[in-house]
């Protein structure tokens, strides 16, 4: 487990003190490069809660796939005869161009106790975010937040 939080750490250092290799002058017309959100998740007897940290690493906000991202989470579960926490690192896509945006992501989870399955961690969803606002706004399915709703900030300046 020490490994497992060293990583994590680690990783968002590294996201943290990256550099943009994109120019796109003095418009602000992209993301905010950093994003904060929380997340409930109901299925029948399942329910989740999720926080997390989201880092954009490369955008085109006139394309339709307008940024790539990527995020760790940390969360809850509780299921009818099973509870448990749960850490995840996730790569993902935003496909749209003005403030709707499918979101796509994959990546791996772990999980602290309990007894979920499979190591595996994927969304799809729809996010409303207009480039450059502060405010998000989530929904849709994943694993294993399972069917989510959720909201969210963004802060620093967008990327240039």
């Amino acid at each position: 487990m020490r490994k497992l939080t060293f990583l994590a750490c680690l990783i968002l250092a590294c996201l943290s003190y990256s550099v943009s290799l994109q120019a796109q002058g003095n418009e602000i017309n992209g993301f905010r490069k950093n994003s904060i959100y929380g997340s409930v998740g109901f299925a029948g007897l399942y329910g989740t809660a999720t926080a997390n940290y989201e880092r954009i690493v490369n955008q085109s906000p006139d394309k339709l796939l307008s940024a790539s991202f990527l995020k760790v989470g940390y969360g809850g579960y509780v299921a009818y005869a099973d509870e448990g926490a749960f850490i995840y690192l996730q790569y993902g896509i935003l496909l749209g161009k003005k403030s709707s945006h499918l979101e796509l992501s994959a990546g791996g989870h772990y999980i602290f106790d309990g007894s979920m399955d499979s190591p595996l961690a994927a969304t799809a969803g729809y996010r409303l975010q207009k480039p450059g606002s502060r405010f998000m706004f989530r929904t849709g399915i994943a694993y294993p937040e399972s069917f989510y709703i959720g909201i969210g900030f963004s802060f620093d300046r967008p990327l240039d």
